[in-house]
């Protein structure tokens, strides 16, 4: 998945956990939301990570 795409999905699901927890905040549905909003924020942890661990590859 790409940088935007991942960074959209996040604000998605953060704006609708948020709407869920405010509005409703025993709806099981928002676990899942949370669950899903977790393995995005991981792999985007992860994108960046790698993206920065290339950028401080150097070639002598």
């Amino acid at each position: 998945m790409e940088k935007t795409e991942l960074e959209r999905k996040i604000e998605e699901q953060r704006q609708k956990m948020y709407h869920l927890y405010i509005t409703e905040p025993h709806y099981p549905e928002l676990v899942k939301i949370s669950q899903y909003l977790d393995e995005l924020l991981n792999e985007y942890t992860r994108y960046t990570n790698s993206f920065k661990q290339s950028k401080e590859l150097t070639f002598e």
